[in-house]
């Protein structure tokens, strides 16, 4: 998303109700010019007319005569109630209603609280123009919190070019910022203390009589004792440096020159310039947040839709694959059934009518599969926590099934070859070690049926 808007209002009546956007000079800083230039308020509607909503996101400065900034204190513990107490301590520092004003803070340095009051009506009349303009206020700032946050505590600065004069001071804890024509700047010089340092960015004028006066104050406070860093900005090169830039663009501009001293260079950059102060839109005057316009939902709508559809189909497809298996088992289950019991022309529920064929199967007399397995399962289900059936075998011809269990001992085979009766024989035992390193025994067991064995 490219930054926003800066937009410094030159000139802000207090009255802005009565007066139009074409009354208010401005000098905007965007992306696509890439540098300061001026224009009617009105005219920066025009020009942005036909971008999109990401692009009329707006960043304004206002005037500092219009903002009381201050500094207040309070103990650490009391900041979690800032909301609470910041009316009570600034108060006493206005001369209006507190109800009239907006209170906006910064982060606290210590006990110390950096404040900006603006009246109210003014912050609400200023926001509704900026709507009416087209513009997506993010914020709203003095055009001396830039210049605030750089002079220390007991530091003086003073900025004189051929169309601004801007002198601040930071005492007891409150940053004075005084914007005026620069036939002000030897007044502004007299109000400047003797005992603190003093950095003085300087353009040479071309009234004489003006820079004769800048001189003689500056060479009065040094005389009384004042540290003076000079430093010197450049000359308009080019006619937009002449028009109704503000001195923010000035600021700027001097940077890459390299004109101006490098001990001591303002914060002039767009991200210097918001980094430093405090918006006036907080609280009730929040902006809302503005969706970002890179982001679109609705191909990951689409992409969300199209994968849970193809999840349903999946779980669809499968569960018909799986019926028709279940089915295809029941047919080849049933097929089986009647197979080895033809006799029965209902099949209900096949597990238990082949339990019960199994039961009735261990006191018939005939032969058979089903007959060798029914006279064997009653025994083995008394001994299938000791023994584990690996395979059976039938033979048919023989009519003799051959049983390979796996045991801990022969006494356990022989116990089951017992079991069954006359009927089986344990053909085999072999030691062997399993694979947890004990050893068991291998076996065999033959079960003949009852006429075969009758004939032997």
């Amino acid at each position: 998303m490219s930054e926003p808007l800066l937009i410094h209002i030159t000139e802000l009546p207090l009255n802005i109700a009565s007066a139009s956007a074409e009354q208010l000079p401005c000098s905007v800083r965007s992306n696509q010019a890439g540098h300061w230039y001026s224009c009617s308020l009105a005219s920066l509607r025009d020009d942005l007319q036909e971008q999109e909503a990401s692009e009329r996101r707006a960043t304004v400065f206002i005037p500092n005569l219009h903002v009381l900034s201050i500094e207040v204190t309070a103990p650490r513990k009391q900041h979690k109630y800032l909301a609470q107490i910041l009316p009570f301590l600034c108060e006493e520092k206005l001369a209006c209603d507190i109800d009239s004003v907006h209170i906006s803070h910064g982060p606290a340095v210590g006990e110390t609280i950096p404040v900006r009051i603006i009246q109210r009506s003014l912050l609400q009349e200023l926001r509704q123009l900026m709507q009416d303009q087209g513009l997506i206020l993010e914020a709203i700032y003095s055009d001396g919190d830039p210049v605030n946050a750089l002079i220390p505590y007991g530091g003086q600065l003073l900025w004189v070019d051929a169309q601004h004069c801007l002198a601040v001071a930071r005492q007891n804890h409150q940053a004075v910022l005084c914007s005026a024509p620069p036939e002000q700047a030897p007044a502004l010089l007299q109000s400047m203390s003797a005992t603190d340092e003093l950095n003085v960015y300087r353009q040479p004028l071309v009234n004489g009589t003006l820079d004769c006066e800048i001189t003689l104050g500056l060479e009065e406070l040094s005389r009384q004792g004042a540290i003076i860093h000079n430093h010197t900005l450049p000359n308009p090169t080019t006619e937009t440096d002449t028009i109704q830039t503000s001195w923010l663009a000035r600021q700027e501009a001097v940077r890459p020159s390299g004109t101006v001293e490098q001990a001591s260079p303002l914060p002039l950059g767009p991200e210097q310039l918001t980094a430093s102060s405090i918006n006036l839109l907080s609280g009730e005057f929040t902006p809302k947040t503005v969706k970002k316009a890179g982001f679109r939902w609705q191909p990951v709508a689409m992409a969300a839709t199209m994968l849970l559809g193809l999840n349903v189909l999946y779980l669809l497809a499968s569960g018909f694959y799986f019926e028709v298996k279940a089915e295809q088992l029941r047919a080849d289950s049933e097929t089986l059934y009647r197979e080895y019991f033809p006799q029965d022309k209902r099949i209900i529920n096949i597990q238990t009518q082949v339990q019960n064929h199994l039961n009735r199967g261990a006191n018939s007399q005939q032969n058979g599969f089903i007959a060798l397995l029914g006279q064997f399962y009653p025994n083995w289900k008394q001994h299938s926590n000791q023994l584990s059936l690996r395979s059976i075998r039938f033979n048919r011809d023989r009519q003799e099934m051959l049983l390979d269990i796996d045991s801990n001992s022969i006494e356990q085979l022989d116990q089951l070859r017992r079991a069954l009766g006359e009927q089986a024989e344990l053909l085999s035992a072999n030691e062997n070690k399993t694979q947890g390193g004990q050893t068991g025994v291998k076996g065999r067991i033959k079960l003949t049926g009852r006429q075969h064995s009758s004939s032997q």
